[in-house]
């Protein structure tokens, strides 16, 4: 009985979690763009292009990947075992796992602006913790259709709106006396 429980979970996670960070992946250099181009047209700020920059930018990217990559594997595989818990436990698996994702999901999107406000990876971190709500929203927005099995493709299209809507929000909170 777990086993028919447990495995169809572990698989709709697995494809959830893998499916939408290699979206976010590949899409990230197009997410980038348009998170730039949302607060140029606000700020009025023009980024210009340094291939000096851009390498620095690309490895901090990978240590914030990495580091958005094993947290939540750690806490999925933690959930996991609320699952062994009948009906209850894999109701609340499910849930957290969404929220878990969620986070995670939108501390990435919320990068883009703080990698270019040149904010370190603690920085950004602590950046992001300080406003959790605003990355769960994103990273909901992003998340909710991989849990509808709408697929990555469309998620694809929705992580470009929610890195635009977290620099969009991300400014206007930056604003705020």
């Amino acid at each position: 009985v777990a086993i028919k429980i447990v495995l169809p979970v572990i698989f709709f996670i697995v494809f959830i979690f893998i499916g939408g960070t290699i979206v976010n992946v590949l899409m990230s250099p197009i997410y980038t763009m348009l998170s730039e181009k949302a607060e140029t047209i606000l700020t009025g700020k023009e980024f210009p292009f340094s291939a000096r920059q851009s390498a620095k930018d690309i490895w901090r990217a990978l240590r914030i990947a990495l580091r958005n990559t094993a947290k939540p594997l750690l806490l999925t595989f933690l959930c996991l075992f609320l699952n062994f818990i009948p009906v209850v436990g894999s109701i609340a698996s499910v849930c957290l796992l969404f929220v878990i994702n969620a986070y995670y999901f939108g501390s990435g999107f919320m990068d883009y602006t703080f990698e270019r406000w040149r904010y370190s990876v603690t920085e950004s971190s602590k950046g992001t913790r300080e406003l959790k709500y605003l990355a769960i929203a994103n990273g909901a927005v992003y998340s909710l259709p991989l849990y509808l099995f709408c697929g990555t493709f469309f998620a694809a299209f929705i992580g470009g709106v929610s890195a635009v809507a977290a620099t969009i929000s991300q400014i206007e909170l930056k604003a705020r006396p």
